[in-house]
């Protein structure tokens, strides 16, 4: 569940591009390592489309689907609209999953492209058709007010793949249905199983996410299980440790009032300042 940053070292123009080269061919190391140059280097993302451009261009004209897809990305973050969706259009007709997921994402509101509603939903849901976990996740929250059964339907395909917008979308819809259960008094045993399947939703989600606005978010619903599902004494650490993760990672004000009313409510005693040692003796394992 923990956060450990990498310090962000300078890099050679030929360090860079070799580790660009690696993170393509899936070194998620080497795909650390250049996100921490660009999160420290203002033109970062720049620099590294244009050491992309310099990489794939001859493939690309040559056919090579991979080099084209990267082509579209790049020239998309450089603002080269015109020649991005040429690349990437062409790319997803051809029947490339991940150039239809980068049109959705382009077409969506505040998308690179613009945000043109039947484009964005032609090719978030010829995406997800194409087992592409991030687009069931979205179809999951776009049907989630209007279809409960299609919505479950697509996070459960995107939760099968280990993402977890897919997994914190599940866990909610399981969620929601014990909540129900409760309040009609009824089926009590299957209720404690909808409770549980939320909880195990919510926990992979943290392993999955590790950083970021997921994991917080992951921290959220699980502070929110803790305080209505699963409620009591018994579960009140268990809350407020997460409510104060979601606090902290997402800056919400509405999770640092939850904290602190779980903390006042039951006087629960914690260090805030030593997450591993808080997170230990909640779960009383090694962390």
């Amino acid at each position: 569940m923990h956060i450990f940053g990498n310090k962000p070292s300078k890099l050679t123009g030929k360090e860079l591009t070799e580790l660009v080269r690696k993170w393509d061919q899936g070194d998620k190391e080497a795909g650390e390592q250049v996100k921490a140059f660009e999160k420290s280097v203002g033109t970062g993302a720049g620099q590294t489309a244009k050491i992309r451009i310099s990489l794939y261009t001859q493939a690309a004209y040559e056919g090579n689907r991979q080099a084209r897809y990267w082509l579209g990305v790049s020239q998309a973050q450089l603002g080269n609209l015109e020649a991005s969706l040429e690349w990437l259009t062409g790319l997803a007709r051809d029947g490339d999953v991940k150039a239809m997921r980068e049109l959705a994402k382009g077409y969506a509101k505040g998308g690179r492209y613009g945000y043109r509603k039947e484009e964005y939903r032609y090719w978030l849901h010829k995406a997800a058709e194409g087992k592409d976990a991030w687009a069931q996740a979205k179809l999951g929250q776009i049907y989630e007010r209007k279809d409960g059964e299609k919505s479950r339907y697509w996070f459960t395909q995107s939760a099968k793949q280990d993402c977890a917008a897919g997994l914190i979308g599940l866990g909610k819809s399981f969620y929601n249905e014990a909540m129900s259960a409760m309040a009609a008094g009824t089926e009590t045993d299957r209720q404690r199983k909808l409770q549980h399947r939320a909880e195990s939703c919510f926990l992979r989600a943290l392993d999955v996410a590790q950083k970021g606005k997921e994991f917080a978010g992951a921290c959220h619903e699980l502070g929110v299980l803790y305080e209505f599902a699963l409620s009591g004494e018994a579960f009140a650490d268990r809350a407020a440790y997460f409510y104060f993760r979601a606090w902290k990672g997402l800056d919400s004000k509405a999770d640092g009032m939850a904290f602190e009313r779980i903390r006042n409510r039951y006087g629960l005693q914690m260090d805030e300042t030593d997450l591993e040692a808080w997170e230990k003796g909640i779960f009383g394992e090694e962390v």
